[in-house]
């Protein structure tokens, strides 16, 4: 291409393609960090039994919004542009038509998502802050947001306020796909 002095030139369809891979991994990992949330947070909450009414379809909507997310991820590497595959959202639209279902099962999503960060787990003691407890100390416990995450692979805790940061980008994210569905819907 005529203009290149400095490197390899590309195309602005090649430069609009690798910003879309770009965006696809950061909503592929957002949907993967959300879900991941919303399927814990239904699984603790149907722990108390009559609890599974709201819990159960929690984990169903989050372990479907980690699937579309990691598929995403995955495109996004092999350098394929998708938005990941999404049983729930599928069976939603064939159930309900396409706008409404997808309404139903993003409203339903954000829900999830909000409910699964409002749980309370226990604060544990362990290994990276060097007290070596495996239980709760005092019985003291806090909520999903409210906590640091401990990531084994490198003996560290994620920080309160990026995963903070992490949550409210996802939620973010699906109140947005809520609004955006409601206005399609209304069109």
């Amino acid at each position: 291409m005529a203009g290149c002095t400095v490197g390899p030139c590309r195309s602005a369809n090649e430069t609009y393609q690798e910003s879309s891979l770009i965006k696809q991994d950061a909503l592929g990992t957002l949907k993967v960090v959300g879900g991941r949330v919303s399927a814990f947070g239904g699984g603790s909450i149907c722990t108390l039994g009559f609890g599974c009414v709201v819990g159960a379809p929690m984990v169903a909507i989050g372990l479907s919004e980690v699937r579309q997310g990691g598929t995403m991820l995955a495109d996004a590497i092999s350098g394929n542009s998708s938005n990941g595959d999404n049983p729930l959202r599928k069976y939603s639209v064939r159930t309900f038509g396409a706008k409404l279902g997808n309404a139903l099962y993003d409203g339903t999503a954000l829900i999830t998502g909000v409910v699964g960060l409002a749980r309370t787990v226990s604060v544990v003691m362990g290994v990276a802050d060097n007290m070596n407890r495996p239980l709760s100390i005092f019985g003291a416990t806090t909520t999903v947001w409210n906590k640091a995450k401990y990531v084994p692979l490198t003996n560290t805790l994620i920080s309160i306020p990026f995963m903070q940061t992490s949550y409210e980008l996802t939620n973010i994210y699906k109140a947005s796909v809520v609004v955006r569905d409601l206005n399609n819907e209304s069109k």
